[in-house]
């Protein structure tokens, strides 16, 4: 994909096209890597939260991950009723590399460092959500992690379209 993205063809030719068929200012693009996190009681979910996550401008890219990891366990133990309503967890962290694939989509695309992907039974069960958001966010804000101003999440009802 990286090699595909480098191709001056690609980055002279076919990624300027994207100016006429989609709003380059309105977009996000990056490439990341995903990881599994466990969770107490896996099952199907319906309701999915995406957390987009960036991180302090003073913090170093490995500090970030490292320290939202931990961070991430001890929020999740002090709430307990998000840690039993979770169904999977995927947190995903970016990939500087990737920078020569965004680089297709325009010189200025907005990087989230980090997204949590996590799916509930139901809509319910977001208030649990919404508790351990709270507590992550002012915890890595203290520990100057993170860029809460930056930072955003969205619910989202995951559909098939074939």
């Amino acid at each position: 994909m990286i090699q595909t993205f480098s191709d001056p063809y690609t980055q002279q030719t076919t990624g300027p096209d994207g100016a006429n068929f989609a709003d380059l200012a309105k977009q996000a693009a990056q490439l990341m890597a995903e990881s599994e996190v466990p969770v107490a009681k896996p099952g199907e979910a319906g309701v999915k939260v995406m957390h987009f996550i960036k991180k302090a401008a003073e913090a170093d890219l490995e500090q970030f991950f490292q320290g939202w990891g931990s961070v991430h366990d001890a929020v999740q133990d002090a709430c307990p009723d998000f840690a039993h309503a979770v169904r999977r967890h995927v947190r995903s962290h970016y990939v500087p590399q990737g920078d020569k694939v965004t680089v297709y989509f325009g010189p200025d695309i907005e990087v989230h460092h980090g997204l949590a992907s996590m799916w509930f039974e139901n809509e319910t069960d977001l208030a649990a959500f919404r508790s351990y958001q709270r507590l992550l966010v002012e915890k890595l804000g203290k520990e100057g992690l993170m860029n809460a101003a930056e930072s955003f999440f969205l619910y989202v009802k995951e559909v098939s379209i074939l």
